[in-house]
């Protein structure tokens, strides 16, 4: 199934597969003053210098003979080249930005002049993450308050008009013109048409009641989802795909794995913490791997922090893949607690076979007259008679020892010193830091 084919003609964008009345949508400016940053990662970015005067930045999929199909930040379009007057290759914007990214420290200051870098080279999302990033760590920065364009009102950051917030959460800007109502909307219609495509490739070829994974029916429909690569279709694969069952969950993995983009990496990460199957987890972990992304372990190294012992578990696991060092002592931290737990315990149970025995009704005389009379215990052994064993649930402080976190600081080292916690701080911070390369990763 072929990605959703863009193309530009004048000032106006619309795409064959879309009903005409959507060919009508405008771009959000004029074409002569567009440049469209690509999205991708994985190679290097070409920029099109147009003979109209604009440039358009993506990266090309394909060369069909008079055109080239460019994968650009909205989607896929076509470029004649007849129009174009010169090329240009460059990396991209991501790897740019990736490695700039390791150059600044995780401090206030350090994402704030990362976001400064951002501003110079157009990154508005970066920039306003990492400013966000900032006010998180300091939460009085000024530069970066300033920079998100709060206000200070009575000792308290706010968004101009005085609305209170939450620090380093940034508002996204209304749309601020007829043309941006009308982009989003296209959007929104494009990422409605994958949603219908998808899902009637998963009732007919991934869900139905024929069609198992080992058939030609999914292995069609698997061929179809794989042959998406439009990032618009990322929401409709996300929220379609992960209603099926492990095969299909599966390939929803293999098709994020794909995409460059931030979306897929964040359901990666996701998936990752909340599929119920634990090789689906490890699956998008390994992919997480492949990007190399500094961003993703710090995501993991807070679901330690801030999730439930479920996410804490599954997020050592994802760490153990990811096999980050510098998560260590806080799984080290992890590898045990004690809580209040219920718990079963086996314990002696009534003699009733013994009393049903020999404990039956019998008559005796009493004062020359009769009455019946029946032991209701044993009495050597109180008021209750034992008999067996019975299960009893019970409430006590207990410890718990968690094999996720164990395990992750093992796939990490490569050193096993059980749940003892002395015995891996003891380790890690003399041969450890220097396994590590000569840091001191106790300091």
């Amino acid at each position: 199934m072929p990605g959703l084919g863009w193309r530009i003609r004048g000032r106006r964008v619309y795409n064959r597969a879309m009903p005409a009345s959507l060919h009508t949508l405008r771009l959000v400016v004029p074409l002569g003053l567009m440049v469209i940053a690509v999205a991708s990662a994985a190679s290097p970015a070409d920029i099109f210098h147009m003979k109209a005067g604009n440039a358009i930045e993506g990266e090309v999929l394909d060369d069909r003979g008079d055109a080239y199909r460019v994968r650009v930040a909205m989607g896929v379009i076509d470029i004649k080249k007849a129009d174009i007057e010169r090329r240009v290759r460059r990396p991209t914007p991501w790897e740019r930005y990736r490695t700039e990214r390791r150059k600044y420290p995780e401090t206030a200051d350090g994402h704030y002049d990362l976001a400064q870098w951002c501003a110079k080279h157009a990154l508005r999302d970066k920039e306003r993450k990492h400013l966000g990033r900032a006010v998180e760590l300091d939460p009085d920065h000024e530069p970066a308050h300033r920079a998100l364009g709060h206000e200070r009102v009575d000792g308290k950051w706010v968004e101009p008009g005085g609305a209170s917030r939450r620090p380093g959460r940034v508002r996204e800007p209304p749309a601020n013109s007829a043309d941006d109502a009308e982009a989003d909307k296209l959007v929104r219609q494009i990422i409605s048409n994958w949603t219908l495509k998808i899902r009637a490739i998963y009732r007919s070829r991934l869900a139905c009641s024929r069609c198992g994974p080992d058939t030609n029916r999914f292995r069609e429909g698997r061929q179809s989802i794989l042959a998406i690569r439009d990032p618009l279709a990322v929401p409709a694969l996300t929220s379609v795909l992960v209603e099926g069952g492990p095969a299909v969950r599966r390939l929803l993995v293999e098709s994020l794995s794909q995409f460059t983009e931030d979306e897929a990496t964040m359901n990666l990460i996701v998936l990752s913490l909340t599929d119920g199957s634990a090789t689906i987890r490890r699956l998008a972990a390994v992919e997480l791997v492949k990007r190399d992304d500094p961003r993703v372990v710090e995501q993991f190294h807070e679901a330690l922090r801030s999730g439930g012992e479920t996410v804490l578990r599954r997020a050592a696991a994802a760490l153990g893949t990811l096999k980050d060092r510098g998560v260590v002592e806080d799984l080290v931290d992890l590898l045990s607690t004690r809580k209040r737990a219920r718990v079963r315990e086996t314990r002696p149970v009534f003699y009733r076979r013994v009393i049903t025995a020999f404990g039956g009704v019998r008559t005796v005389s009493i004062g020359g007259r009769s009455a019946r009379y029946r032991p209701k215990s044993i009495g050597v052994l109180g008021d209750e008679v034992f008999m067996g064993t019975e299960d009893r649930t019970t409430v006590r402080t207990v410890d718990v020892h968690r094999t996720e976190v164990q395990e992750a600081l093992i796939a990490i080292t490569g050193r096993n010193f059980g749940f003892d916690r002395d015995a891996w701080l003891r380790w890690w911070r003399t041969e450890g830091a220097r396994a590590a390369g000569g840091d001191n990763p106790g300091s």
